[in-house]
């Protein structure tokens, strides 16, 4: 590789990495952090509004028992979702789950009025097809703001695997969230 394309590279990932806010996550590699940036700065009550909201939506998708899901709190956190449609959901994939730990990732902010959460959900799952273990779960959360508060617009689960097989990390290039198995290899 060229001088030119190392100088390159090393001045990209320099920006990368001052670009933003960021803190450790807790119970993953010192190196994973939560990353704050986007098109506008959330003052710091709106960021942990953010994260509270993200969190007990996390309950709400990951705390399930003989498929019953809190419909006063999803409608809530997130008046777009149907707690009758989530209920028979699990109910028909026989879910069982329990949130075990839980961490924003990554805030990116659109505006002053919607951000999205990448968040990293660890939880004791099991259904019809899944044995009974503990798995980590990427979902990524849009939020939108109004006078009441942060609510969840829409969620989207990205990625999942079982926990004993991989570790989060960073992207050294791109900075994404992943899971590399405990091998080496990219999942």
């Amino acid at each position: 590789m060229s001088r030119r394309k190392m100088l390159s590279l090393c001045l990209i990932g320099s920006l990368l990495g001052i670009t933003g806010c960021t803190e450790k996550l807790q119970g993953y590699d010192t190196d994973t952090v939560l990353k704050i940036y986007g098109n506008a700065e959330l003052c710091d009550e709106d960021t942990s509004e953010a994260k509270r909201i993200a969190e007990q939506y996390a309950k709400c998708l990951f705390d399930v028992e003989n498929g019953n899901v809190d419909e006063k709190q999803l409608e809530k956190l997130a008046p777009n979702e149907s707690a009758k449609d989530w209920e028979d959901t699990y109910s028909s994939n026989q879910t069982e789950s329990e949130l075990k730990e839980f961490s924003v990732a990554d805030i990116y902010t659109e505006n002053s009025e919607e951000i999205q959460c990448l968040t990293i959900c660890e939880a004791e799952y099991s259904d019809w097809s899944t044995p009974k273990d503990i798995y980590l779960f990427i979902v990524r959360m849009d939020m939108k703001k109004s006078n009441d508060g942060w609510y969840i617009q829409s969620s989207d689960l990205t990625g999942t695997a079982r926990k004993s097989e991989v570790k989060v990390v960073r992207d050294d290039f791109t900075g994404t969230i992943k899971f590399v198995t405990r091998g080496g290899e990219t999942k």
